[in-house]
């Protein structure tokens, strides 16, 4: 049987490989949540900001060639300029979304 690795595993749940856990606790699924949604946007943020810039922009040009031309204006860490608020507000929004869905899949 194929197991698959996932937020539930990394704090301590136990699914035996059936996708979601079980009577999962909600502080388990609170942090799931929450990882989940800082990890999502640490991964997707430089592009949300390209897109941003090029959506308030008046040229128009691909989303890696803004990323590109950020990175040689600001450096890398450019590419993140802005994200403390984004994290600051994934946590909490992703962590009750993800513990509420939790709770209610399970009355069912």
């Amino acid at each position: 049987m194929h197991k698959s690795f996932s937020t539930d595993d990394a704090v301590g749940g136990d699914n035996g490989g059936r996708g979601r856990a079980s009577g999962s606790k909600p502080l388990q699924s609170f942090l799931c949540g929450g990882i989940a949604g800082v990890t999502y946007w640490a991964s997707i943020f430089p592009i949300d900001l390209a897109k941003t810039r090029i959506q308030t922009s008046a040229s128009k040009t691909s989303v890696l060639c803004e990323m590109r031309s950020i990175a040689r204006k600001r450096g890398w860490r450019g590419l993140y300029a802005g994200m403390s608020p984004t994290i600051i507000r994934a946590f909490p929004a992703n962590a009750a979304q993800w513990m509420a869905w939790d709770i209610l899949s399970h009355w069912s």
